[in-house]
């Protein structure tokens, strides 16, 4: 009993904690971490969770922007442009296990609500190839060049995250529907696989 007490404590702490942060301005670049969380977190096999992704081969990796925590992409043609659509692809530590996706989902549509004020946040739910659970949200303010899609493929403790800045002349110039960053992100996502545990 005091182990279940301590656990909705700790989510409470993590959730304010994040909140707090969120608007205190400790997020940047328009993706955000829950760095408050991760430290709270409980050390457990879920950290060493990773899965398998593949980017559409128009996007190349930028060496300048990506490191240990996360890859970003641009497409090839304009991967010198600094004000340029992005996909990030990275991987967020939570206190949730699959069977809490729910309360997941409130965390990080509060925290997005917190760190984007302007922005005309929607969401949507469904699931990845592999039958995992996976959540959109979107941060659309009007008085930007470019929207945020974040895609979240949730695991135990963890989720599989790509985050897309999608400049709107950019997708409105795509070839075709495919072709637009948030299509490019949602596939990256849709077609994720956690590595098998053990």
């Amino acid at each position: 009993m005091e182990k279940e007490i301590r656990k909705e404590i700790r989510k409470k702490v993590v959730c304010m904690a994040a909140a707090l942060g969120i608007a205190l301005g400790a997020l940047s670049s328009g993706s955000f971490r829950m760095q408050s969380a991760v430290a709270l977190a409980e050390e457990n096999a879920s950290t060493a969770m990773t899965g398998s992704y593949s980017v559409d081969s128009d996007w190349v990796r930028i060496e300048q922007k990506s490191d240990t925590e996360k890859d970003v992409y641009r497409q090839e043609a304009s991967k010198d442009v600094e004000e340029t659509s992005e996909i990030t692809c990275s991987y967020l530590d939570t206190n949730y296990s699959v069977a809490e996706y729910e309360q997941l989902r409130d965390m990080l549509t509060n925290n997005l609500m917190y760190s984007d004020v302007n922005a005309q946040i929607s969401t949507s739910a469904g699931y990845t190839d592999a039958k995992d659970y996976l959540y959109t949200l979107t941060a659309d303010d009007s008085g930007k060049d470019y929207r945020d899609i974040y895609y979240y493929v949730v695991g135990d403790h963890r989720c599989f995250c790509v985050t897309v800045r999608e400049y709107r002349e950019e997708a409105a110039q795509a070839e075709s529907s495919d072709d637009t960053p948030q299509a490019v992100g949602k596939k990256t996502a849709q077609e994720f696989t956690w590595d098998q545990q053990g």
